[in-house]
């Protein structure tokens, strides 16, 4: 496929940018060509013999990077598994991006393969036949939730449970997932997720923040909770609900960039018209609420900041 000399390699380029993958060197000539534009700086290596233009990788989000390179290994492995917190990604789960240093694979228990800058090996027993997401072999749904949220904390077991659950992946029926994994490493973490997990979470980042709210000890909050605009009567929502006794409800408003850059939250407005009608609805919120708690993921992150700014808004603790 990319047998090439130096006058087609463009083309080879091309060609591996439209499959979402890299331009991996198979063959002397080929990695003699790619060098000399590595050299010459037309080219960067994300991996060893896999190369990309500049501009085209630097456009990638690490999730996408992510994703180009599994799909890359896939090509030189089609017999390979993908798992934990690459299969999430192949899913479409929601994974933070400092968990995606490696590449996760599956291998045998009696393996003796080691891992590599590129790609991690996780050697288990794998009784399910695997799964196909994205055109890229993985395990199945339960098999990967399983597995990425016994080795990651617990927000980020909680995010991916909450996508997991609003993608109709998983059901109340993985509590016998569980059950049959009883005994696993981390398994705790894993029920405590379910348990607490949520469909109506509409984003990594709210199911990161409401967990962290739940590590701090704060009441655990209602989702997406819908208020009628006392001026025209239209209906809006916020992330999050603290019922009041005898006064007016809490709420808190995660603030990101995701409603601003993803098309799909744009609903084909542009970013003009989308800045407008979110301050809207914040400032009708204002009528329905006797507080707002706004915060953003670098707050949620600094424990600290964040819970002053919960306490400051009146959020009651456990």
């Amino acid at each position: 496929m990319w047998r090439s000399t130096d006058a087609d390699l463009d083309g080879l380029l091309d060609e591996a940018e439209r499959c979402g993958m890299l331009l991996p060197a198979e063959y002397d000539a080929d990695a003699q060509a790619l060098r000399r534009r590595l050299d010459a700086g037309s080219l960067v290596r994300p991996a060893r013999c896999m190369y990309a233009r500049p501009g085209f990788w630097r456009n990638l989000d690490p999730r996408q990077r992510h994703l180009h390179l599994m799909r890359t290994i896939s090509y030189q492995h089609p017999d390979w598994t993908f798992c934990h917190a690459s299969a999430a990604v192949a899913y479409g789960l929601p994974v933070s991006w400092g968990l995606l240093k490696r590449i996760d694979v599956v291998t045998g228990e009696s393996s003796h393969t080691r891992d590599s800058s590129l790609v991690r090996r996780h050697r288990m027993r794998i009784n399910d036949v695997p799964w196909e997401a994205r055109n890229l072999r993985v395990t199945t749904p339960a098999r990967t939730i399983f597995d990425f949220a016994r080795g990651v904390s617990f927000p980020d077991a909680v995010s991916a449970l909450d996508a997991s659950r609003r993608m109709g992946m998983i059901d109340d029926s993985f509590d016998d997932y569980l059950h049959e994994h009883a005994g696993a490493r981390g398994i705790r973490n894993v029920r405590r997720a379910f348990e607490f997990s949520n469909p109506l979470a509409e984003s990594g980042g709210e199911s990161i923040a409401r967990a962290v709210m739940d590590e701090l000890r704060f009441e655990i909050p209602e989702l997406q909770v819908s208020y009628r605009d006392p001026i025209d009567g239209r209906l809006f929502r916020g992330d999050y609900t603290w019922r009041v006794s005898g006064g007016l409800p809490i709420l808190g408003e995660l603030d990101g960039g995701l409603k601003y850059d993803d098309p799909e939250f744009r609903h084909g407005q542009d970013l003009a018209e989308v800045i407008r009608r979110e301050r809207l609805r914040e400032s009708r919120l204002t009528y329905v609420t006797s507080s707002i708690a706004r915060f953003s993921f670098s707050d949620v992150h600094d424990r600290e900041r964040f819970g002053r700014i919960l306490s400051r808004a009146g959020v009651p603790r456990r």
